[in-house]
């Protein structure tokens, strides 16, 4: 009898393990079906979005057609919301239909979401494809603030601002962080480059504030103080989305799903989690889209393991010292890699053509 591999969402670790599945031959397969079951039939590569912001690149350049991917790899794919994971029965529902399966993964993301009582443009940068989808109506606005501090919001205001210089439009841009400093995952000398990126562009950088709320003029900060912006964009500490709070897995106080070093639900052996809807509870892992992009291969393997009752004993790790590259708005970058430390702009080529080269194998 056929085994059923059910993934859940198109991350960028379930692209991967689509696109290798599809590379198999039929012994390699071990008697599967795969199906994969995601809102959007087109996700985002996170690398590429500050370009696609900044106009270094169109959407689609920076946009994986999953549903061509699927077709190509003898996946199944289903284009629906999902509703509940109900691992305990070995099967997920989505859009009034029920699926079953032997093995299970979800690579559903994150997101991040400002206070309530939002009122006006306030946008999270995910999904990529919402704010994308509202970008026009954002780079309209006069006064922009970007909520964050780490690598998305850094990255985000300074393609904003390099795509407002470059139109000509005379925009006000501001960066409001919790922390004591820009970037405070890196090294300093990659937060002072950040911070020169800043200064060329004339935004502004606060840390040490913390916003509670949305106004009709702007955001309030904690103090009291309101700070006036026709737009903003949250890039803040993400939280679960739906398709990992409707379910029966057991989750980390975080509220992502509970994993142990194999990506395997603590509670449920044969579900997998990778990305950031997952949280190591052994050893924990960054809320970084590196970590997916190197999960695919290792995850398709797990998979079949797991569709036929086997289990494997090669957990994920991830290289410590991993390749960080930041885009400063236009064609320059920074990066970090163990204690070497680089920026400019052949930084930023350097990184256009690793992302270029990801994104060929979609193709």
């Amino acid at each position: 009898m056929q085994k059923q591999i059910v993934l859940l969402g198109a991350g960028h670790a379930h692209v991967e393990v689509v696109r290798r599945y599809g590379l198999l031959d039929a012994a390699a397969r071990r008697n599967t079906a795969m199906t994969m079951i995601t809102e959007s039939t087109r996700t985002g590569y996170s690398g590429m979005m500050p370009g696609v912001i900044a106009g270094h690149y169109s959407r689609d350049q920076a946009e994986i057609d999953v549903a061509a991917l699927c077709t190509r790899c003898n996946v199944r794919l289903v284009a629906a919301p999902i509703s509940a994971i109900e691992a305990s029965a070995n099967r997920v529902r989505a859009n009034g239909e029920t699926f079953p399966f032997d093995a299970l993964s979800v690579n559903t993301g994150s997101q991040p979401a400002p206070p309530e009582g939002a009122h006006g443009l306030h946008l999270t940068v995910k999904p990529f494809g919402q704010f994308l989808d509202s970008l026009d109506a954002l780079v309209a606005c006069k006064r922009i603030v970007v909520v964050g501090g780490g690598a998305a919001s850094v990255e985000v205001l300074l393609a904003l601002a390099y795509r407002a210089r470059v139109a000509k439009q005379n925009a006000q841009f501001q960066l409001l962080t919790g922390a004591s400093r820009l970037l405070p995952g890196y090294p300093e000398n990659v937060a002072r480059h950040a911070e020169r990126a800043f200064r060329t562009f004339g935004a502004d950088f606060r840390t040490g504030v913390t916003v509670t709320a949305c106004t009709p003029d702007g955001l309030r900060l904690e103090n009291g103080e309101q700070i006036a912006c026709d737009g903003s964009v949250w890039a803040t500490r993400a939280g679960p989305n739906a398709a990992t709070t409707h379910s029966d897995l057991l989750r980390s106080a975080d509220g992502f799903i509970a994993v142990d070093q194999m990506q395997r639900s603590v509670s449920h052996r044969n579900v997998f989690a990778v990305g950031d809807c997952a949280t190591r509870v052994d050893s924990p892992l960054p809320k970084s889209g590196l970590v997916p992009v190197r999960q695919g291969q290792w995850l398709l393997e797990q998979l079949l393991d797991a569709a036929h009752g086997q289990t494997s004993s090669e957990p994920f790790t991830f290289q410590k010292n991993a390749l960080a590259l930041l885009a400063l708005g236009e064609k320059r970058a920074t990066g970090v890699r163990g204690a070497r430390q680089f920026s400019g702009r052949w930084v930023w080529y350097w990184k256009d053509y690793i992302d270029r080269r990801f994104m060929q194998k979609y193709a």
